[in-house]
């Protein structure tokens, strides 16, 4: 699997993780030695890159700064839930998810971080590409974007992450989620204690009578398709509950109260 490492000159936190990544040491141990990664920079946000803008590849993971209140290591599918596409993409459309490669960078991150891992809900683009794409980010103030050490935790996550990609995992299972808070902590959690590769996350904000439709998205764009749905029982009102359960029955996923 071709994976490709996207980069920013004008985000201080990615471009932390690509000088990692271009340390001599670190290219002659990972990237000049295999032909399944590769490293590209571009001089604009990230959330606003073009498919055609990047050679093809089988995914794409975008090594970002995440704006927010808690110090955090964070990723995410990327895709625009609702009509507000400010951070790129299309409105009402999501970009392709990967559960499996999600997964495996987690469990990377997980793994002595120097600071709490969660996922996020998809909220932000890019959302045309073809195949799938997932940020990875440092969180959550300028000073910790440009701490070398999480830079080079990162990088050397995500590289980890795809090296093992190639390796079967049998005992995997795929899910997408809906309910809950934008900070998908509950998700996360449950993901690592019990293999489960979440693609998609679609927190209770982002699911209303105007856009159910972006439910079956959440199933249809995933690389591989869930088999489970995971509701937050306590994070999602009781018609959009019903709405989901029916949804997914349709589609002949499984559904998981969290």
């Amino acid at each position: 699997m071709r994976t490709i490492f996207v980069c920013s000159t004008v985000d201080p936190a990615s471009d932390n993780i690509y000088r990692s990544l271009t340390t001599s040491n670190f290219k002659a141990n990972s990237l000049e030695t295999s032909n399944e990664l590769e490293l590209i920079r571009v001089n604009k946000e990230l959330p606003f890159v073009l498919n055609g803008e990047l050679p093809q590849a089988d995914a794409y993971i975008f090594l970002s700064r995440h704006s927010g209140s808690k110090p955090c290591l964070t990723l995410h599918a990327t895709g625009n839930p609702t009509e507000k596409n400010e951070l790129g993409g299309s409105p009402k459309k999501l970009g392709v998810a990967s559960p499996s490669l999600a997964h495996l960078v987690l469990t990377a991150l997980s793994d002595a971080s120097p600071l709490p891992v969660v996922m996020e809900a998809t909220h932000h683009g890019p959302t045309d590409f073809t195949q799938p794409t997932l940020f990875v980010e440092i969180g959550a103030s300028p000073e910790n974007w440009q701490r070398h050490e999480l830079g080079e935790f990162v990088a050397k996550a995500v590289v980890k992450a795809v090296v093992a990609s190639n390796a079967e995992e049998t005992n995997l299972r795929f899910a997408c989620c809906f309910g809950g808070p934008h900070y998908s902590s509950q998700f996360t959690d449950y993901a690592k204690q019990n293999s489960i590769g979440i693609g998609h996350i679609m927190s209770k904000y982002s699911i209303t009578d105007e856009n159910l439709e972006i439910v079956y998205q959440a199933v249809e764009r995933s690389l591989p398709k869930p088999t489970y749905a995971l509701i937050d029982w306590k994070g999602l009102k009781g018609e959009y509950k019903r709405a989901v359960i029916r949804i997914m029955q349709e589609m002949g996923l499984t559904v998981l109260k969290i």
